[in-house]
């Protein structure tokens, strides 16, 4: 919580375990109550991260101690494999880029730039859809070049909105919000945090 109300980031370059907790309803109701309490007009969802654990039966004992080592965006790849919107179960959130430039680019044939650099068992691949899919599922050691090669708004956009400020509309409680609030680490020095932080500390 600081500028901007930020969830999920740290999923993002975490090399942990694939156990982590999906978020919720719940969950959403509770980011919806912070945003609404610190006037936040909306939060910053990170996708979901996970690494290539999963796909270990892919692989040989020799590539597999590797797999839990790396990353990759699981939101991006189950919207390619299966059509899932991340955390479209709720009717405030968005996704920046809009799903339509996903499909748009699924279909593109592959890069001919690209194609060249690309193992042999990649490229048999029809489209950037098929490309990224077997990737994630086969060639997990070539996603970080493909991530380099792709096209960055998808990259740089690895994110959900959820949008407080039209929740608080739709449900008539938006009349005390203050969306224009300054959050900012540097303004707290009134004279309480002074007494409190900024006291000499005396040495008897």
């Amino acid at each position: 919580m600081g500028p901007e109300l930020v969830i999920n980031f740290v999923n993002s370059i975490y090399y942990g375990t694939n156990k982590t907790k999906e978020i919720t309803e719940e969950m959403l109701e509770i980011i919806y109550n912070f945003g609404r309490l610190f006037y936040y007009k909306n939060a910053i969802i990170f996708h979901k991260f996970s690494n290539f654990d999963e796909y270990s039966p892919n692989y040989n004992l020799t590539t597999k101690i590797f797999l839990s080592m790396n990353m990759y965006n699981h939101s991006v790849y189950s919207y390619f494999k299966n059509g899932t919107k991340y955390l479209d179960f709720n009717p405030f959130i968005s996704y920046n880029i809009g799903y339509w430039y996903l499909d748009e680019f699924m279909n593109k044939k592959i890069d001919a730039g690209l194609l060249e650099k690309l193992p042999n068992e990649l490229k048999k691949s029809t489209n950037n859809k098929e490309l990224l899919i077997k990737t994630v599922e086969k060639h997990f050691y070539f996603y970080p070049k493909l991530i380099q090669q792709i096209d960055k708004n998808i990259v740089k956009n690895s994110y959900v909105i959820f949008n407080v400020y039209d929740k608080l509309v739709a449900e008539g409680l938006a009349e005390t919000f203050k969306p224009n609030i300054e959050h900012t680490n540097e303004n707290v020095l009134d004279d309480n945090f002074k007494l409190v932080f900024r006291q000499p500390i005396r040495r008897l």
